[in-house]
């Protein structure tokens, strides 16, 4: 494994080692762009929002399953998004002791700007800052990438 500029391996360093630690400072860099970009919607209302718009309706509960975060952390975050407008609570019409979170049309309208800015900015970035043959790299990456995001 090549290393990295101003990133040499330590000594008794394994490849795997190094992979892990770089790959987790380039994502903790990216996270901070990501955040730092002042979108109108927080990541964790992004995600949110995708989710009810990918797979519809949902409970608080398997929102926050999907997410990995505690049920009450969600609910927050549900709680900001109702009182925005972009989601609308209701109780289930099975089990009426549940509540069902829906994306409302102006939820669909913010995400998908969200959405397209946050995309925007990444292809920007992509294209000034990476060659064709580093481009070529990252599409073929991204499979790989996606896997390591659904890990527990």
């Amino acid at each position: 494994m090549e290393a990295l500029p101003n990133h040499p391996h330590a000594p008794g360093d394994d490849d795997v080692a190094v992979a892990a630690r770089e790959f987790r400072a380039a994502v903790t860099r990216i996270s901070r762009r990501l955040r730092a970009e002042e979108p109108v919607l927080s990541l964790a209302q992004t995600a949110v929002l995708g989710h009810l718009v990918d797979v519809g309706p949902r409970t608080t509960s398997w929102l926050a399953t999907a997410e990995g975060v505690r049920p009450q952390s969600m609910a927050q975050v549900v709680l900001e998004l109702e009182a925005a407008g972009l989601v609308e609570r209701r109780p289930d019409d099975v089990d009426r002791r549940q509540v069902i979170v829906e994306v409302t049309a102006a939820g669909r309208r913010a995400f998908d700007e969200d959405r397209a800015s946050r995309d925007e900015s990444f292809r920007e970035a992509i294209t000034s800052v990476l060659n064709s043959r580093e481009r070529s790299i990252l599409l073929r990456a991204i499979p790989v990438l996606a896997r390591l995001s659904i890990l527990p």
